[in-house]
């Protein structure tokens, strides 16, 4: 297939719209205790759609403290400033950005005329540091950060299981693909292959599947 047929806009399928009615979709099948019926005639929830249920939780507590992590990072910026100072570096026109003192060495060198700069550098960093834990500790901003990295990787951990678990039924099979999608791509309504090609794939399996449709917001 050409590569213009494979940047063709599929109609009618964003990511949003199809995104959000097979979570409604799998989430309704959950909530009533529809059990997917896979070939074999066994009656028992597909263990594809549970780990689908338990990623999207784990996926949903991950957004959330990203999002409360990123605004308590823009408070505790507002605070503190970050915990950087400028160092001027000869034979250099702009000043050079450090983070720790190792960057401060490594930009000053061990110059015996430099010394009152690095220190003067030192002092100013160490300030800047405490400033920031002091408020870093007030807000809570670390402790969100690791509980974020935690729910991220307890995320990716479950779509691992999720990769290889194989489905019994279309509702387990769109369960995969939706949590592949969000994961995978890169941006809202991208609309490069195979993304728009996967959520017309992703549209037909919720279609075949026949599950009550309820529409709700995905994440």
């Amino acid at each position: 297939m050409a590569d213009s047929d494979h940047n063709r806009t599929l109609p009618h399928v964003t990511r949003r719209t199809s995104l959000a009615i097979v979570a409604g979709s799998l989430m309704a099948r959950m909530t009533k205790a529809n059990p997917a019926m896979p070939a074999t005639g066994d009656t028992t929830l597909d263990p594809a759609l549970s780990l689908w249920r338990d990623w999207t939780e784990a996926h949903q507590n991950a957004c959330r403290l990203g999002r409360q992590q990123q605004a308590l990072e823009r408070e505790l910026v507002s605070i503190a400033g970050f915990p950087t100072v400028e160092v001027r570096i000869p034979d250099r026109l702009e000043p050079i950005s450090v983070t720790t003192d190792a960057d401060i060495d490594r930009w000053l060198g061990r110059d015996d005329n430099l010394a009152m700069a690095r220190a003067s550098a030192r002092t100013a960093l160490a300030i800047r540091r405490r400033a920031w834990e002091a408020a870093d500790e007030r807000i809570g901003y670390s402790r969100i950060r690791q509980e974020e990295e935690a729910a991220t990787e307890e995320g990716e951990q479950i779509a691992e299981a999720l990769w290889d678990c194989p489905a019994r039924s279309l509702a387990g099979a769109a369960g995969k693909l939706h949590a592949a999608l969000i994961m995978g791509e890169t941006s809202e309504d991208c609309e490069e292959f195979p993304w728009p090609q996967l959520r017309s794939v992703l549209a037909d399996l919720v279609r075949l599947d026949s599950a009550p449709v309820t529409g709700i917001e995905a994440a």
